[in-house]
């Protein structure tokens, strides 16, 4: 996936590191999305007229890979990703859309899928989303986005 001339970056272990540039294993990617959401509140009274008020409430995160399989137990960030699932485990993704800057963000692998074609071509699609803990308590910077 390239962005600007840029090849964006994914990353990820399941022991955090503070430094996003150390310590994380590479996630070979085909494509990548990363999409932020956040719950609207209905916060309208009967006095502010006819049209609605909302306030944001709790943020989330939704990050889907799809990605060429990588086989269980190589030194991958697909096997961090899978060990998130299998184990219920947290993982450290770092997301790094034009290569340099972009996010670090504690994860959670919600589930993967694995499709084969018939060439014999093996592929898989991870969805995470986002789950904060003591170490990271939410989306942070790396570099400057």
């Amino acid at each position: 996936m390239a962005t600007a001339g840029h090849t964006s970056v994914v990353k990820a272990t399941d022991t955090y590191n503070a430094d996003a540039s150390t310590g994380y294993n590479a996630v070979e990617v085909l494509s990548a999305s990363f999409a932020p959401g956040v719950d609207l509140l209905d916060v309208t009274a009967l006095t502010d007229g006819q049209f609605r008020k909302r306030i944001q409430g709790l943020k989330d995160l939704e990050m889907s890979l799809t990605c060429d399989f990588i086989v269980a137990g190589s030194s991958s960030g697909q096997s961090d990703i899978r060990d998130s699932y299998d184990d219920d485990q947290q993982v450290y993704m770092v997301f790094l859309p034009d290569g340099t800057n972009g996010y670090h963000v504690p994860m959670v692998c919600e589930g993967y899928g694995i499709d084969v074609e018939v060439e014999g071509k093996v592929g898989v699609t991870y969805t995470l989303r986002l789950n904060v803990d003591s170490n990271l308590a939410g989306i942070i910077d790396v570099g400057s986005p």
